[in-house]
């Protein structure tokens, strides 16, 4: 079996059905507001095909959480049976997947596409890469598959050295870096996620 780290052409995120019971909860619609939509386009907006998972260390249930009073949550708590023996985290999350077909919000996903990698030059799918692969660089910026990246960010640190550049191209790459980012990178930039978060393809 090949890892799911070596493979372009499988999607890696499928979703399982939405449970009916979740899609029309009163306990949570008596408190809903077109704000709470607003998170769920939002993310839908930004994530696209990971938007209700826990993608840079949030996930939608933190944001929905976050606008909403403690006062509320706590009587939904202990009010919807749904919350007995379920986490209120996941218990929301599945009330989002259902609340984003049903009111719409779902057309608004950009679902994942066929590229070819920048490196490699195979074509790929993008949601074929693991979630620590797009945290890494950025759901809206997949240009490598998943292969290249785990050779350089996991595997053979020597792919980095690896390509004939001369001293002059490297200077000029550095710089015009540097310039984008407002400072000099340091020796090991881009090796963390926080490294490539705002940079654009």
């Amino acid at each position: 079996m090949t890892s799911k780290y070596r493979q372009r052409d499988e999607s890696l995120y499928t979703e399982p059905p939405i449970n009916e019971e979740y899609a029309n909860n009163p306990h949570i619609l008596s408190w809903w507001t077109d704000t709470h939509d607003l998170v769920i386009l939002t993310r839908i907006k930004r994530y696209r095909w990971l938007w209700h998972k826990g993608i840079a260390d949030r996930s939608v249930s933190d944001d929905l959480l976050d606008i909403t009073p403690d006062a509320t949550i706590n009587h939904w708590r202990d009010t919807d049976p749904l919350c007995r023996g379920r986490t209120i985290k996941s218990v929301l999350t599945d009330f989002a997947r259902a609340r984003a077909r049903d009111a719409g919000l779902i057309s608004h996903l950009k679902s994942a596409g066929w590229t070819t990698c920048r490196l490699c030059g195979e074509s790929f799918i993008e949601d074929s890469l693991p979630l620590p692969l797009i945290r890494r660089i950025s759901i809206n910026r997949i240009v490598f598959c998943s292969p290249c990246l785990t050779d350089i960010y996991f595997n053979d640190v020597s792919v980095r050295g690896t390509h004939d550049i001369s001293h002059e191209d490297t200077l000029s790459y550095v710089q015009e870096l540097a310039a984008t980012l407002g400072y000099v990178p340091p020796r090991d930039f881009g090796t963390t996620p926080e490294d490539t978060a705002s940079l654009t393809t």
